[in-house]
């Protein structure tokens, strides 16, 4: 996401206004265009000069919008959530101010009723669309609705929707800007809302994608209008603070993950817990492949739908994962190691998802090593996914991870049957273990002997699972 430079603009004063009356004074009173004496240019130039000032600190602004204010006050009153209420001309409205004082000063010097009058009916639309922004922003409501579910990268829509209260007026041109903030991130989606009938609500949406994972900050939403001229810009503040929690990228496991993963289950267990045929369970049947055993034909169905299908089994005797994963980082980290971080982060979250979707999320126990130490699921329970993403999600990297109660849940699954990985963010994730199991205290050759390292002899992670590219979102860039 990229940052958007604000809008906002210091509130001018009835001090600003003073200056700027005082300077028009010494022109009329310099120009000596109420008397019958020459005019003193010396006093037109200063008082230039000092109306000059008066306009650049907002003196003319505060003049058109002093009456609107009071306006906004008495008939807008139905924003209680409003926490600023303000105004700024458009560069529209600067031009067209410009021409006004053309007419004014030609009126003055040439007296000229007509031009006078020109002069008046341009101000009066001036001031009258300050006034009819306030009749479009008056009793209008607005929220936005949040996903329930967010993965970093992907693209989500944010739903806004604006709720017209008033009786029998529309509000017309409402634009809604949104204040997105992650880190050091900041981005201002935008949506427009051309009418909104009279009790009536509408709903608008707009994509974005967080760039990385943890907690993305949704802030301020403002709602404003240039209607019906466009030179006045008159919004509000609704204070709609929430937080969505990004959840870290998600990929799929490799066939050679699985393929190490299917050999040490078979060579780990003499015997199987329930027995079928081909010491698997039934699991459906399938249509033909090449490779397949002609013992797993099934010659009934075959007849009956007239052609060749195949019994389909699933190994029913998997063990329980202990995952013990190391976010180890540098003292001063680069980029290389916070990227080898992300990259042992999306790695656990995708074999925890694969391990929902099979329905064996029950068997799974994690423990992070970070900043901060989490043991989620207990022997024979589990954990739910969501959960372990959330954990994952809000991870951070330490050059002296924490370790908690690490000791005392290796001693208890001391010995047991249960498949433990190590996934470190280390680059040598071998001694890595040596080194945590050493200051836990714990014997390098029972405990140590009983982890897996994927990441090790050669294996990188990036050889055990793939992540699908990202969108390009206008967004993340």
């Amino acid at each position: 996401m990229r940052a958007t430079p604000s809008n906002d603009r210091s509130p001018p004063t009835w001090w600003d206004a003073l200056i700027f009356v005082v300077g028009l004074l010494l022109i009329v009173s310099g120009g000596g265009w109420f008397s019958q004496r020459p005019p003193t240019w010396g006093w037109v130039t200063m008082g230039i000069l000092v109306a000059g000032w008066g306009w650049r600190s907002g003196g003319w602004r505060w003049l058109t919008e002093a009456p609107g204010t009071v306006l906004a006050y008495l008939l807008g009153g139905g924003n209680p959530q409003a926490r600023r209420y303000g105004a700024r001309l458009t560069s529209e409205a600067l031009v067209y101010s410009l021409f006004m004082v053309v007419l004014l000063l030609g009126g003055l010097l040439g007296h000229s009723n007509m031009l006078l009058l020109v002069f008046a009916l341009l101000a009066g639309s001036l001031v009258l669309n300050g006034y009819a922004t306030i009749l479009v922003l008056r009793q209008v409501r607005g929220r936005r609705t949040l996903p329930d579910m967010v993965f970093a990268g992907e693209p989500f829509s944010i739903q806004i929707e604006l709720t017209n209260r008033k009786r029998w007026l529309s509000s017309w041109l409402l634009q809604v800007e949104d204040h997105l903030r992650q880190g050091s991130h900041e981005h201002h989606p935008t949506v427009l809302f051309e009418r909104i009938p009279p009790h009536s609500s509408r709903f608008a949406s707009y994509q974005v994608a967080a760039p990385a994972r943890g907690v993305l900050d949704f802030l301020s939403l403002r709602i404003s209008s240039r209607y019906p001229l466009g030179l006045w810009e008159r919004g509000f503040e609704l204070n709609l603070a929430e937080q969505l929690l990004i959840l870290p990228r998600v990929g799929r496991l490799t066939g050679r993950f699985r393929e190490a993963l299917r050999t040490q289950q078979r060579t780990q267990f003499d015997a199987p817990a329930r027995t079928g045929v081909f010491d698997e369970e039934f699991h459906r049947l399938r249509e033909f492949r090449p490779g397949d055993s002609r013992r797993a034909i099934h010659w009934r169905t075959t007849a009956r739908r007239n052609e060749l299908m195949v019994r389909e089994y699933q190994e029913q005797h998997d063990p329980e994962w202990l995952l013990l994963v190391d976010l180890w980082l540098p003292p001063q980290p680069g980029a290389t190691d916070l990227e080898r971080l992300e990259t042992v982060i999306s790695f656990v979250a995708s074999c925890c998802t694969s391990r929902a979707r099979t329905g064996r999320n029950t068997g799974l126990q994690l423990s992070l090593c970070g900043r901060q130490f989490a043991s989620l699921g207990e022997p024979g329970q589990g954990l739910t996914l969501r959960d372990a993403l959330e954990s994952l999600a809000l991870a951070e990297g330490s050059s002296s991870p924490a370790t908690g109660n690490l000791a005392d849940i290796l001693e208890q699954r001391r010995g047991e049957s249960s498949r433990k990985l190590f996934i470190s963010s280390h680059p040598d994730s071998q001694n890595r273990l040596e080194d945590l199991l050493a200051g836990l205290g714990l014997s390098i050759d029972e405990v140590g002997s009983e982890f897996e390292c994927p990441a090790s002899e050669g294996v990188t992670l990036e050889d055990l699972f793939e992540l699908d590219p990202l969108p390009g979102l206008e967004a993340v860039r």
